[in-house]
């Protein structure tokens, strides 16, 4: 965990922000700086709910896939998590998408430090600890689960991530049986709890934004100076659009916001 706080310390510090203070756009941050690194993160919602975003590579410029049929905090999560890998170069395959699901994912030790990075990426432990406090003791009955919400709403982070920042912090008792309890929540009795709290649901909502336009743009602006510069012919280039088209109705939700 000591490097992966120091990791943290020296990117914060690479961007001019303290690192225990809160931070507002954890999102837009990350954007700014893929892009410093010619990455773009692109959101679409994928059919798959068991995917949380995938990473590719070409010669010219890198692509994170982050899936938004999936909450916003799972979403930011994800987001993080990939530029883990674009900062220390780790599982970024050339040529083909990076896909980690089930087991194979669980036990790869750089897909862990990403997560962890990811985690403390969101919640910085100075002001987690502090909003841990005050929101614990403004909570009915000092509840567990009234704290891990408010905590969701205001780091924008998902419910699994919260819960392991406040263990990874010892700031609940991972041996009694309120871990048991929350481990088994229900995302029904979150949204109840949501809204109990007079909280912002956005944050446990799918947006279904769809960036798929946005990434047509970019591969036609691409194609415009292959076709002048002779590399790719226009036939070529209407056949990799059609196929665009044919692959993203495979794995797309249909009639998502764009």
């Amino acid at each position: 965990m000591n490097k992966v706080t120091d990791s943290i310390r020296d990117f914060y510090s690479s961007v001019g922000i303290d690192s225990d203070g809160t931070i507002l756009n954890i999102p837009q941050i990350v954007r700014q700086e893929a892009g410093k690194r010619r990455f773009i993160i692109l959101e679409m919602p994928l059919k798959d709910k068991e995917i949380g975003a995938m990473l590719y590579r070409s010669d010219f410029w890198g692509y994170i896939f982050v899936n938004s049929s999936l909450s916003r905090g799972n979403v930011n999560f994800a987001m993080c998590h990939e530029f883990y890998h674009i900062l220390y170069g780790t599982n970024i395959v050339k040529q083909t998408i990076e896909l980690y699901i089930g087991q194979e994912y669980v036990e790869d030790t750089h897909e862990k430090v990403a997560n962890l990075f990811s985690g403390m990426m969101l919640m910085p432990e100075e002001s987690f600890r502090e909003r841990y406090k005050q929101f614990r003791a403004d909570s009915d009955n000092n509840s567990d689960l009234d704290t891990i919400c408010k905590l969701m709403n205001y780091f924008k982070a998902p419910y699994m991530a919260v819960l392991i920042r406040c263990y990874e912090l010892d700031l609940m008792d991972a041996s009694g049986e309120s871990l048991k309890k929350l481990l088994n929540n229900t995302s029904e009795t979150v949204e109840a709890t949501f809204d109990r709290n007079w909280l912002d649901k956005d944050i446990i909502r799918s947006t279904s934004r769809n960036d798929y336009e946005r990434l047509k743009e970019l591969v036609n602006d691409f194609a415009k100076k292959a076709i002048e510069d002779e590399i790719l012919s226009k036939g070529n280039v209407e056949r990799i659009l059609k196929n665009m088209d044919k692959i993203s109705g495979e794995f797309m939700e249909q009639g998502s916001v764009k």
